[in-house]
């Protein structure tokens, strides 16, 4: 099953971690929704009303498009390492 939408990507890095912000854009389309919320309920979204799937992409939806804005945090743990600083360099 193919999903509809277009991923935009943006990764903003701060000295906390990376912020990666993710924008999901598709047709409005009944089909659709129900197809997004297939991929995204997995296994659980038989254990979801119909109309209550339908339902959850209303908050989204603006002229016949429905546009997700997702940001996700990634955080990077390094240790210090002897000549770290030549290693970065080179890179």
């Amino acid at each position: 099953m193919p999903l509809p939408g277009l991923w935009r990507e943006e990764n903003r890095g701060s000295k906390k971690g990376n912020s990666y912000t993710l924008e999901l854009i598709f047709p409005d389309t009944e089909e659709n929704r129900l197809n997004m919320g297939r991929f995204l309920m997995g296994g659980d979204f038989h254990a979801v009303p119909r109309q209550a799937m339908l339902q959850c992409f209303d908050p989204y939806a603006h002229a016949g498009q429905i546009t997700m804005q997702l940001v996700h945090k990634h955080f990077i743990i390094q240790r210090y390492v002897q000549g770290r600083e030549l290693l970065e360099a080179r890179a």
